[in-house]
């Protein structure tokens, strides 16, 4: 199975850019999961907790951010922008 493609960016450089089964964004609505397949998005992230999950559904990165932006413009990448 393949996985969803994620990059995090800070205003310092990537931090960082992999493959992910899921990853749980702190948006304005509460906490969004995001898969592969997910439909377009475009969401603004506040104080919290980015959490990047592998297939097994073990937590493998998490990077704290007190805000940002997401967004999903093909269904296998999604990108954050975040102010570290």
């Amino acid at each position: 199975m393949s996985n969803l493609q994620v990059e995090i960016i800070s205003i310092t450089g990537l931090l960082y850019k992999g493959g992910c089964y899921l990853a749980v964004l702190p948006s304005t609505s509460g906490e969004i999961g995001i898969m592969k397949g997910h439909e377009s998005l475009i969401s603004l992230l506040v104080e919290g907790e980015i959490k990047i999950y592998s297939s097994d559904n073990n937590l493998e990165n998490s990077f704290k951010i007190s805000k940002g932006f997401a967004e999903i413009e093909d269904s296998n990448k999604l990108i954050v922008l975040i102010d570290q």
